[in-house]
């Protein structure tokens, strides 16, 4: 089985964060923007900035986004009530995919579709910010799976902050 690898960096471009996603050979690939000052609407962008996915928070209080491609909406991103780990799912036409923490203390996630494992994320600390690395299987739905990523870090990030 081929594996897309590609590693996740923070960075802050003005008042905005975002995060940028690149391959082995240090060549950005995807970057997410802010779709507004005060918006939690963001695109993910391709290397050349097209905006290929919006991702749309439904409601304020919640972390229900729908990923939006075009017109059509390929993916509606839930969060799970789960008070020790974090556990989002992504529901699609075809398939469900779901990001799994394995445990409460460390970091162990796994990315599974319909309850197999295709993708393995992993963490660690470059100074004051934290590098995500991401392996995925190469017949996934890449957009989809990055959009997901990026609200699993979103979601701890906001759960740092607040515990």
């Amino acid at each position: 089985m081929e594996f897309t690898k590609l590693i996740m960096e923070s960075k802050v471009v003005g008042f905005r964060n975002q995060m940028h996603f690149i391959d082995e050979r240090k060549k950005l690939k995807y970057w997410t923007k802010s779709a507004g000052l005060f918006s939690s609407d963001f695109y993910l962008n391709n290397a050349s900035g097209i905006e290929e996915t919006l991702i749309k928070k439904i409601n304020f209080f919640s972390y229900n986004y729908d990923v939006i491609q075009g017109a059509n909406v390929v993916a509606q991103i839930r969060k799970q009530q789960n008070f020790t780990k974090l556990n989002i799912e992504a529901h699609c036409d075809d398939c469900t995919y779901e990001i799994r923490e394995e445990k409460i203390i460390g970091f162990d996630v796994s990315i599974l579709k319909s309850g197999e494992e295709i993708a393995k994320i992993s963490k660690k600390r470059n100074g004051f910010k934290y590098i995500y690395g991401l392996a995925i299987s190469n017949e996934e739905n890449l957009e989809v799976l990055l959009s997901l990523l990026a609200i699993f870090v979103k979601i701890k990030k906001a759960q740092g902050a607040a515990g």
